[in-house]
């Protein structure tokens, strides 16, 4: 048992008496933080402008995009999980969604990233991932006991058990209320920027 990750080490020391769950609540709250500081700089920058030379302009609309993408996707890898109950893996990547029964899991194997395999299809957890020392060392750290878990749980709930589960596939997951806040922000900052020609000034000061 790897000592990488001890909370995750010893969510798979209790199972199956509770769920095991793999995520990352530090490099969330970080990527977090780093919304919540770009959605108010966004929202003074597009609608307090402070009336200099180095305002936006329409032109720069791209920004809001740009930083759209860069910090939403890291939040949202962030926020990628893996979770091990008594009957299922729950893969949760950005904007999507597996819950695959463990009786028709045939092998998870770790690699560049965690890999569950069904007699139908393969399932990757994108938020287990191996870094680039660790797969070059053929040492997978947590991933490797997360792998060794779930082919273990998936023997075990094989034997007797009648496989009428429904076959396992993605599905759209909304993500959580911070992120979608943060692309409502940069989208109609966006807009109002190129239709616009630049920032509103929002705030009229007295004379």
């Amino acid at each position: 048992m790897t000592l990488l990750r001890p909370r995750t080490a010893r969510g798979i020391a209790g199972y199956p008496d509770a769920d095991v769950r793999y995520h990352r609540p530090v490099l969330r709250t970080i990527a977090g933080a780093f919304l919540v500081g770009e959605s108010v700089l966004s929202v003074s920058l597009t609608y307090f402008p402070e009336g200099k030379g180095d305002d936006l302009t329409g032109g720069d609309w791209w920004l809001q995009i740009f930083f759209l993408v860069l910090l939403g996707g890291l939040y949202l890898y962030a926020s990628s999980s893996l979770a091990v109950t008594r009957t299922h893996v729950v893969v949760r990547n950005p904007l999507r969604r597996a819950d695959i029964p463990l009786t028709h899991v045939t092998a998870a194997t770790s690699g560049s990233n965690l890999r569950i395999t069904t007699s139908y299809r393969s399932f990757v957890a994108a938020g287990v991932e191996a870094a680039n020392a660790q797969v070059a060392a053929g040492d997978f750290g947590t991933q490797a006991d997360l792998a060794r878990l779930i082919n273990r749980a998936a023997a075990k709930a094989r034997i007797g058990a009648e496989n009428r589960a429904a076959r396992a596939s993605y599905r759209f997951a909304w993500p959580d209320p911070l992120f979608l806040t943060f692309t409502t922000i940069h989208v109609v900052g966006a807009v109002v920027l190129v239709v616009n020609d630049g920032p509103i000034q929002l705030l009229v000061t007295a004379h």
